[in-house]
C-alpha cells in the first residue's frame, strides 16, 4: 500500500510521469497503442486536478532523443529523475488468442515501492476500450493515493468513476442518507 513520502532529491510526489507502454503482443499492427495508452492515461490524469501529469508529448521527446538507460540502470527510475516525477507508471500489453490484456505497474520513485494495477483485457478488436478500462483503474489508483480519508483502506486500485461515485455519496452522508 501507498504511503506519503517527503520528496527526494528532485523529485516531485504529486508529478507523475506515464512512459510509452511496451508491446509485447508480437504484432507491429498493435505498436501505436504503447503510445495510445501513455497519451490516454497522461491527460486523464491532468484533469483530475490532483497530481501534476507529464505531458506525454515530453516522453515522446524522450524516446526520440534516445534517452536509453544503461544496462544496469532502472529505465523507470531514469524516467522519474529526467522529469522529476515521483510517481512512474509503466505498463505493456499481451496478446492472447483474440484478447488483448494490459498491465500496469505505479511505482513510486521517491519510496521505492510499487503497486501492481489489476490487468484488464477486452477483445483484440476493441483496444481502445481495453486501454480506457486500464486509464481509469489508473485514475482510481493514484486519485486514492492522495485521498488522506482512505489512507490505508484501499487494497486494490478502483475504476476512477466508482471513487467518483464514492466521493459523490460522502458528500451527503449524514445530510440526506437518500442520496448517498
Amino acid at each position: 500500500m501507498w504511503r506519503h513520502r517527503q520528496q527526494g532529491p528532485g523529485l516531485d510526489t504529486t508529478r507523475v510521469v506515464v512512459a510509452v507502454f511496451e508491446n509485447h503482443t508480437g504484432d507491429a499492427s498493435l505498436e501505436a497503442l504503447g503510445k495510445l495508452a501513455a497519451e490516454s492515461i497522461s491527460e486523464g490524469l491532468s484533469r483530475t486536478g490532483v497530481v501534476e501529469a507529464v505531458p506525454s508529448s515530453t516522453v515522446f521527446g524522450l524516446s526520440r532523443l534516445g534517452a536509453a538507460t544503461a544496462a544496469d540502470e532502472d529505465p523507470v527510475q531514469r524516467l522519474a529523475e529526467v522529469t522529476g516525477a515521483g510517481l512512474v507508471v509503466s505498463g505493456a500489453y499481451y496478446a492472447q488468442g483474440d484478447e488483448i490484456q494490459v498491465h500496469a505497474t505505479i511505482t513510486d520513485a521517491v519510496a521505492g515501492n510499487a503497486t501492481t494495477v489489476a490487468a484488464v483485457r477486452g477483445p483484440r478488436s476493441s483496444p481502445h476500450e481495453v486501454v480506457e478500462a486500464m486509464r481509469r483503474r489508473i485514475l482510481g489508483g493514484i486519485a486514492v493515493r492522495f485521498d488522506r480519508s482512505l489512507l490505508g483502506t484501499v487494497g486494490a486500485t478502483p475504476d476512477y468513476r466508482a471513487y467518483q461515485e464514492y466521493l459523490a455519496g460522502e458528500e451527503f452522508r449524514g445530510v440526506d442518507n437518500t442520496k448517498a
